[in-house]
């Protein structure tokens, strides 16, 4: 099968094993926990209810019966259509197949509602199979020394980037990861900078050394750890800006600066605005990175792929990619949940081909119109909505900063280029543009096509601006 395993326990008469089968694009197929069973007595019974107690939460665990006498043990103890059993013949029949992962996906669809096995993820960070591209900024948070900040709005990749890149070391079997540290701080918003300051250093160190750390002592701290791993900690710090302005992530970036960590910053407005602020700190001591939408190939694979593991046919790919593109923009979170509204829809009426009419009918439901319009109803300044309704009536194309300040002023609003620019990246993290390259455009097809309906562009300028270069 040529997948990474781990033995977790092993018995007489069973083996518990976890699997990464990352290739199929099924929900949960990174870490499917396993069992073999070679037996049919009242102690191989009560082991199969525990792993499956253990092991049923959101995932479809496989069971391999050495013996006919196990799989029937299986079936009359497991709940049934939720998770794997695979016969003796049957794990005989995949182990020997030139295809093995084809017909291991047809056994699942077989015996597992598809609706357990949909992939597409839109409220949580995305690992495993599921993460596509983003390959450029792996490798800078890989190759460059410098501490970073990723800044942009929710559910554009930030957290799967970070933990993505963690994962990445570990199966790399690299070094640095005993150094490296994701720490997640939106468990600690409304708290004071000590206990920030604690809850850091606690996810380093655990014992006694990481409990009374105050503000104050970081720097001591990170110079005694510098000392236990002989070379600067990772940090990645994500959620941070409820912490701004509380000044711990100013100690860390002194820290930084004497080159007993590095920081690697995720956040939403507060660290885009602190970085665009020359006089802050965080803009001379971190490199900013902003996520640029997905290319072609990487939101091909996002959609396609899994809906070709869960047996759907595409009639005409070319048109149904092209359609999801402008209607996503590529963003990944979008692409996500266009996937699981389609699957979702085929799966209702009962439909296995998935065509550009099954997009149309996504676009066009209540929820994607109540999700992409909220960026725009929600606006309360009014330079902000003169100049998102003025983009979002033209073409859909990268503008510069003097070609929206044009977009503006045909709407009667003067606006500088730094007010344009403060404007602009109020609107990136409002989903209502997106970072492409340098440029700003309109964030995705979607939200244009429900402005346009609910009458928003009704008394939008058609200006045609200059190509931009």
């Amino acid at each position: 099968m040529d997948c990474p395993v781990e033995i977790k326990e092993t018995d007489d008469g069973w083996l518990v094993f976890v699997s990464d089968l990352s290739d199929i694009k099924l929900l949960g197929m990174d870490a499917i926990p396993c069992i073999l069973i070679g037996g049919h007595d009242a102690a191989i019974r009560e082991r199969l209810a525990e792993f499956w107690r253990w092991n049923s939460s959101g995932k479809s665990p496989f069971i391999l019966a050495a013996t006919k006498e196990a799989a029937a043990l299986a079936a009359g103890v497991l709940p049934a259509r939720r998770c794997l059993v695979l016969t003796p013949s049957q794990i005989t029949s995949i182990l020997e197949s030139d295809k093995p992962k084809s017909l291991l996906k047809s056994e699942l669809r077989r015996q597992v509602p598809l609706r357990l096995l949909v992939p597409f993820n839109t409220e949580q960070p995305v690992d495993g199979g599921m993460f596509f591209g983003r390959t450029r900024f792996l490798e800078r948070l890989g190759s460059e020394p410098a501490s970073f900040a990723i800044a942009g709005p929710g559910l554009i990749g930030k957290s799967s980037l970070l933990r993505r890149y963690r994962r990445q070391l570990v199966a790399a079997k690299d070094p640095a990861v005993q150094c490296t540290f994701f720490v997640d701080l939106y468990p600690v918003k409304g708290r004071d900078a000590d206990g920030v300051a604690q809850h850091i250093a606690l996810a380093i160190d655990g014992g006694s050394r990481g409990a009374g750390i105050q503000c104050d002592r970081l720097e001591a701290f990170f110079v005694s750890c510098h000392t236990r791993f002989r070379r600067p900690l990772d940090l990645l710090l994500d959620e941070v800006d409820e912490a701004l302005p509380l000044g711990v992530l100013d100690h860390l970036a002194m820290i930084a600066r004497k080159g007993y960590c590095r920081l690697v910053l995720a956040g939403k407005s507060r660290l885009l605005s602190a970085m665009l602020d020359q006089s802050a700190p965080y803009s001379r001591r971190l490199s900013l990175m902003r996520l640029d939408p997905l290319t072609d190939p990487e939101t091909e694979n996002l959609f396609l792929k899994p809906m070709e593991d869960l047996g759907f046919r595409v009639t005409d790919k070319h048109a149904v990619l092209s359609l999801l593109q402008e209607l996503t923009g590529k963003q990944p979170s979008l692409v996500q949940y266009y996937g699981k509204a389609a699957a979702s829809r085929m799966l209702d009426s009962g439909s296995d081909t998935l065509d550009t009419t099954v997009l149309e009918t996504v676009r066009d439901a209540h929820e994607t119109s109540t999700l992409v319009l909220g960026s725009i109803t929600s606006l309360r300044d009014t330079g902000a909505r003169e100049l998102a309704l003025g983009l979002l009536s033209l073409p859909r194309q990268p503008y510069t900063i003097p070609q929206v300040q044009t977009v503006v002023r045909s709407r009667g609003v003067e606006l500088t280029a730094e007010e344009t620019w403060r404007l602009c990246n109020d609107l990136l993290m409002r989903d209502v543009l997106a970072w492409d390259r340098g440029l700003f455009r309109v964030a995705n097809g979607s939200l244009v096509h429900h402005a346009r309906a609910g009458g928003l562009l009704a008394g939008a300028s058609r200006i045609v601006p200059r190509k931009a270069g």
